[in-house]
C-alpha cells in the first residue's frame, strides 16, 4: 500500500488537471441527467402537491337547475362521505362593455361563503393577494380573464350586476347589451342593475383551470363573502358545493346519495378529482417523458465518452506497468493504483452533480406543471440527487474497473495493436484515392497506446444522436398531424350547433326546425345530433354521449369495432376501457335512472373530443368517455337538454356558403340562443399542442451534443496522430490533402451514423408516437417526414465537413520535422 500511495502522490502533482477535467465532464453530464430526472419527478408530482398546498376539493356538485334546485348545501355537507364542504354562489354579473356576447356573458363570477377559496380550494396566487373578506369590491381573477380583458393586479373592472328586480326573460342579444350600456351611461338603473367598479387585487389559479378544454375556457372571477352580504339582491343563477371526501369514501356512492336528496330533479353535474387528475396527468406526461428521454440520451452519450476517456487513460498509464513490476508491484497493487487514480475524480464529479442539479432545478417543472407548481424556484430532491450522485460514483468506478483489471493482467508493458479496418482495406485494394482511404481509416481505426483515439465513442455518440433526432422529428410530425387533423381526436364534423329554449319542449322544437333547414341546404352533406349525460358504468360515473343510429354521420371517431346500434351496446374510450378492465366483446354493468342494473356489450373503441354539459362537469377526452344510443342515454342518465346538432358540409363548399347555411338554420330555429362551435381541441390535445416544439428542442440539443462529440473526436485524432499525419506530409501529401483526409474522417463517421441511426430512429419514433397516441386515446396515425429527412441527410454531411474545418486546418499546418522529433 505504501508503494501505491507514493505513486499516487507523484502522479497527482503532474496529472491533477486531467483528473479535474474528467471530474468536470462527468459532473456536468451527471448534473444535466439528474436535473432532468428530478425535473421529471417534479413535473409529474406538481398537481398532487398543488392539491395538498391549496386543500383542493375532491368533488364539485353543480345542480343543473341552479338556484331553482331544491338541493340544499347543508344537506350535501352532512352526507357521511363528506369530510369538509364549502359553497360558492354564482353571481349574475355581465361586462356590458365587451365587444362580443362571449366577452359580455363569458365571465363566471362566484362569491365565497367564507370557507370556499379560503380554507378549501384555495387558489394558487400568481400575483397579488387574496381579496379581503371584509371588502366587497375586491376580486381575484384567473389567467383567462387577464388574457381576454387585458387587466391585471391594481386595475379596475367596470361591470353590471343584475339584481332580482330585473326582467328574467330578457333575450340575450347585442340589442340587450346596448340598452344596458345606455342605461348605465344615463344612470337609469331603477334598481335593476348595479354599476360596479371592482378592484383586481390578485391573479390566481384553481385546480379546475390548470387544464381546460376549448369551449370551456371561461374567465373566472372570485368575490369576497362581503359582496353578497352587502348586495343580497344580486341575482344568483347557480351555485356549487366544493366537497372534500373522507379517506376511502366511494365517489360513486356519494354521487348517488346527492341525487337521492332531490329525486324529482332530472340532472346534477359533478366534477370529480379522478377526471381532473387524469386530464392533468395526460397533459404533463409529454413533458416529463421528454425530460426522461433527454436524460437517457445524455446519459448514454456521457457514458460512452467517460468510458472511452478512462479506457484510453488507463491504457496510457499501463505503459509504466513493466517498470513498476520490476520494483515489486503486484497485479492487485496495479489494479488498486488504477482505481485509486479515478476515485478522487469520481467523488468530485458526484459533488458537482449534486450542486449542478440543484442550481438547474429552477428550470423545472415545465409546461402545464409549471403553472401548478406550488413551490417554484430551487428544489432539492434528496432521493433523486443523492441516489443519483452515488450511482454516478459507482458507475465511474465500475467503468474504470474493466480496463484496470485488463491492464493489470497484461503480460507486456505496451498496449496491443488495434485491428486494421476491413472497410479501409477494401477501399485501398479497390484503388480508392489515398485521401479517401486515409480518412476512412482514421475514422474506423482507434489506434493503440499513446495514439489511441475515441473512434468508437464518436461513432456511437453520432449514431445515438441521429437516431434520437430522427425519432423526435417523427414524433413532432405525428403530433403536428394530430393537432391539424381534428378527426384524429374525435371532432369528426365541421360545425356543432347548440340550440336552447325556455324548456325541454321548446328546445326540442327549435332543434327540429334547425335540422329541417339544414337538411334542405345544398351545401350540407350530413347532419346528426349528439346528447350528453353521465352514466354509471361498472360503479363509475362516466360522461357519455348519445348518438342517433339512424343518423350515423357525422359522429365520434370509431377506429376499432363499430358504433352502438341498439340499446344494449356501448363504445368506450381507450383509457376508459383500460380503467374498467374491459375490451371489445366484453360486457359492462350499467345502472339506469330507476336504479336497475343491466349489462351492455362493448362493440367499439370511441374517440371523443372535449365534451361536457357545462364548465362545472366532467368532460370527455379522446381516451375518456362512452357512446350509447340516444334512446339508451335517456334511460340511463339524467337529461341535460336536447344536445348539439353536428353538421358536415359537402367538399368544396366555400366559407360564405357555410356561413349562409348556419344563418339559415339559426333563423329557422326561431331563437337567439344559438351557440355555434367549430373545431374545439380537448385539453389533452391543447397540452400536446403546447409542447409540440419540445421534440424539436430536444433534437437541437442532441445535434449540438453530437457536433461537440464529433469535434472532440476529430481534434483528438489530429493531436494523437501527429506522427502519422507528418509521415503522410513527408510522403507527399499536400496541406489540402491532409485537410481533406480529416473531412473524409468526419463524413465517414456521420455516414455510418446516418446509415444506422435513421432507420432505427424511424422505428423508435413510430413506436413512441403509437405509445403516446394509445395513451391519449386518439386515432393512431404515425407520420414520417420524408422531405425533412431527405433534406437533413446532406445537411448533416455538410455540417460534418464544417466541423472538420478547424481540425483539418490544424492538421494541415503540422510541421513534420517538429512533430516527428517530439514523437
Amino acid at each position: 500500500m505504501g508503494a501505491v500511495s507514493y505513486r499516487l502522490r507523484a502522479e497527482f502533482r503532474t496529472r491533477w488537471k486531467s483528473a479535474l477535467a474528467l471530474a468536470l465532464i462527468a459532473g456536468i453530464a451527471g448534473a444535466i441527467i439528474l436535473a432532468s430526472v428530478a425535473g421529471a419527478r417534479r413535473t409529474a408530482t406538481a398537481f398532487d402537491r398543488f392539491r395538498t398546498a391549496t386543500n383542493a376539493e375532491d368533488m364539485l356538485v353543480n345542480p343543473d337547475q341552479g338556484a331553482d334546485s331544491a338541493l340544499q348545501s347543508k344537506a350535501v355537507a352532512r352526507l357521511p362521505e363528506v369530510a369538509a364542504a364549502a359553497k360558492v354562489t354564482g353571481l349574475a354579473v355581465i361586462d356590458p362593455y365587451g365587444r362580443t356576447l362571449e366577452e359580455v356573458f363569458g365571465p363566471i363570477a362566484v362569491a365565497s361563503d367564507g370557507a370556499a377559496l379560503v380554507t378549501i380550494a384555495r387558489p394558487k396566487l400568481l400575483s397579488g393577494r387574496i381579496p379581503n373578506p371584509r371588502r366587497a369590491r375586491e376580486i381575484l381573477v384567473d389567467r383567462t380573464f387577464v388574457k381576454r380583458y387585458g387587466l391585471g393586479v391594481g386595475d379596475t373592472w367596470r361591470v353590471a350586476a343584475v339584481t332580482t328586480r330585473a326582467p328574467q326573460d330578457e333575450s340575450i342579444s347585442m340589442d340587450f347589451v346596448r340598452r344596458i350600456r345606455r342605461r348605465l351611461r344615463d344612470h337609469h338603473l331603477a334598481g335593476e342593475l348595479l354599476d360596479l367598479r371592482l378592484k383586481i387585487v390578485g391573479v390566481g389559479i384553481h385546480q379546475s383551470t390548470i387544464v381546460t378544454d376549448q369551449g370551456f375556457e371561461n374567465p373566472w372571477v372570485f368575490f369576497s363573502p362581503e359582496f353578497l352580504r352587502r348586495h343580497p339582491d344580486v341575482a344568483v343563477p347557480y351555485w356549487a358545493e366544493l366537497v372534500r371526501l373522507r379517506t376511502g369514501a366511494d365517489p360513486a356512492r356519494f354521487q348517488r346519495r346527492v341525487e337521492a336528496l332531490v329525486p324529482d330533479e332530472e340532472a346534477i353535474a359533478f366534477q370529480t378529482i379522478a377526471n381532473t387528475r387524469a386530464k392533468v396527468e395526460r397533459a404533463v406526461r409529454p413533458q416529463s417523458g421528454a425530460l426522461v428521454a433527454f436524460a437517457i440520451v445524455v446519459g448514454l452519450t456521457g457514458l460512452l465518452v467517460i468510458a472511452q476517456t478512462l479506457a484510453r487513460q488507463t491504457t496510457l498509464d499501463a505503459v509504466d506497468h513493466g517498470a513498476l513490476r520490476a520494483i515489486g508491484a503486484t497485479r492487485s497493487q496495479l489494479f488498486l493504483l488504477a482505481m485509486s487514480r479515478t476515485l478522487p475524480a469520481a467523488i468530485v464529479a458526484a459533488v458537482i452533480t449534486v450542486l449542478g442539479a440543484f442550481v438547474l432545478s429552477p428550470l423545472t417543472p415545465i409546461g402545464v406543471a409549471r403553472v401548478a407548481e406550488p413551490d417554484p424556484g430551487l428544489a432539492f430532491d434528496a432521493t433523486a440527487l443523492l441516489l443519483g450522485s452515488f450511482s454516478l460514483l459507482l458507475v465511474i468506478l465500475l467503468i474504470e474497473a474493466i480496463p484496470a483489471w485488463r491492464t493489470s493482467r497484461a503480460a507486456s508493458d505496451s498496449a496491443p495493436n488495434s485491428r486494421p479496418s476491413r472497410i479501409s482495406g477494401v477501399l485501398a485494394a479497390a484503388g480508392a484515392p489515398p485521401v479517401i482511404a486515409t480518412g476512412v481509416r482514421m475514422a474506423l481505426e482507434p489506434g493503440a497506446g499513446r495514439t489511441a483515439v475515441p473512434v468508437r465513442t464518436t461513432i456511437a455518440s453520432a449514431f445515438l444522436a441521429i437516431a434520437a433526432v430522427t425519432g423526435a422529428v417523427v414524433v413532432a410530425a405525428s403530433l403536428s398531424h394530430l393537432v391539424d387533423t381534428p378527426g384524429l381526436f374525435g371532432w369528426n364534423w365541421d360545425v356543432s350547433m347548440r340550440v336552447s329554449g325556455t324548456d325541454a319542449a321548446s328546445q326540442a322544437a327549435h332543434q327540429r326546425a334547425a335540422l329541417d333547414r339544414l337538411a334542405d341546404d345544398p351545401g350540407v352533406a350530413h347532419t346528426s345530433t349528439l346528447t350528453l349525460s353521465a352514466v354509471e358504468i361498472n360503479g363509475r360515473q362516466i360522461t357519455t354521449a348519445g348518438i342517433d343510429p339512424r343518423r350515423p354521420r357525422p359522429g365520434p371517431a370509431i377506429p376499432d369495432g363499430r358504433a352502438p346500434r341498439s340499446g344494449r351496446e356501448i363504445a368506450l374510450g381507450a383509457r376508459t376501457q383500460r380503467s374498467l378492465g374491459v375490451g371489445i366483446g366484453d360486457r359492462v354493468t350499467v345502472v339506469d335512472q330507476a336504479g336497475t342494473r343491466g349489462s351492455m356489450r362493448v362493440v367499439g373503441r370511441v374517440v371523443l373530443p372535449g365534451l361536457g354539459t357545462d364548465p362545472g362537469s366532467d368532460k370527455t377526452s379522446p381516451g375518456e368517455g362512452a357512446v350509447v344510443t340516444q334512446a339508451a342515454l335517456r334511460r340511463l342518465g339524467p337529461g341535460f337538454g336536447s344536445g348539439d346538432i353536428l353538421v358536415d358540409f359537402r367538399a368544396g363548399t366555400t366559407a360564405a356558403q357555410q356561413a349562409e347555411a348556419i344563418r339559415g338554420a339559426r333563423a329557422a330555429s326561431n331563437t337567439d340562443d344559438v351557440i355555434i362551435s367549430r373545431v374545439q381541441e380537448p385539453s389533452d390535445v391543447v397540452a400536446y399542442k403546447d409542447v409540440r416544439s419540445t421534440p424539436i428542442v430536444l433534437s437541437i440539443v442532441l445535434a449540438l451534443l453530437a457536433t461537440m462529440t464529433l469535434a472532440h473526436g476529430l481534434v483528438s485524432s489530429v493531436r494523437r496522430r501527429r506522427r502519422e499525419l507528418s509521415l503522410l506530409k513527408t510522403l507527399g501529401f499536400t496541406r489540402r490533402q491532409v485537410s481533406s483526409a480529416v473531412a473524409w474522417h468526419a463524413s465517414t463517421v456521420v455516414a455510418i451514423a446516418l446509415l444506422l441511426g435513421i432507420p432505427l430512429g424511424i422505428i423508435a419514433g413510430r413506436w413512441a408516437w403509437s405509445a403516446l397516441a394509445t395513451d391519449l386515446g386518439a386515432v393512431i396515425v404515425p407520420v414520417i417526414p420524408w422531405l425533412v429527412l431527405a433534406i437533413g441527410i446532406p445537411a448533416l454531411l455538410l455540417l460534418a465537413n464544417l466541423v472538420a474545418f478547424v481540425p483539418g486546418r490544424i492538421a494541415a499546418r503540422l510541421r513534420p520535422a517538429v512533430a516527428l522529433r517530439s514523437e
